[in-house]
């Protein structure tokens, strides 16, 4: 006989829900966005990204991930001084 979980219990995993749900788009915008800079570091065109994802035009695709792309670009970790020694 299996035990049915208690009120409480189901009350806490419906509140972990939100939390798993932000947690689940965030991983999503960021395999979008590497998608989308991968993509046009293969020369595909802001109207492509847009067919693909179904914008409204290359605008969109321009104003939605030119800066997210430029921010992934700029950001290089740090060599350890350590290692090139």
């Amino acid at each position: 006989m299996t035990d049915k979980p208690s009120k409480a219990d189901l009350l806490a995993q419906l509140a972990a829900i939100p939390a798993e749900r932000a947690q689940a788009a965030a991983n999503f915008d960021k395999r979008e966005t590497a998608l989308v800079a991968e993509l046009r570091g293969l020369n595909a065109t802001w109207e492509e990204v847009a067919d693909a994802l179904k914008l409204a035009g290359r605008q969109s695709a321009q104003r939605k991930f030119r800066p997210l792309i430029e921010e992934v670009r700029t950001v290089r970790p740090r060599p350890n001084p350590k290692e090139t020694r």
